[in-house]
């Protein structure tokens, strides 16, 4: 028969929720992390096309200084 000393061992320990506790945290970080590579992989076409925008209108008015100057 085990003795009362084990029995609360084995109940501390099946009490014990650290280890879900990380479980569950490594969880929400992994759907975050898909989540998040989903929403910048639909967002690449429209993230290129905005800076080719951007970098083109720079590069419009450098040219546009030079020939004023």
């Amino acid at each position: 028969m085990p003795s009362s000393s084990k029995i609360g061992a084995r109940a501390g320990f099946l009490a014990d929720e650290r280890g879900a506790t990380a479980i569950e945290y490594a969880l929400i970080a992994a759907v975050m992390a898909m989540i998040l590579l989903a929403t910048f992989s639909l967002l690449e076409d429209p993230m290129n096309v905005a800076f080719q925008l951007i970098a083109d209108t720079f590069e419009d008015s450098a040219q546009d200084m030079m020939l004023i100057e």
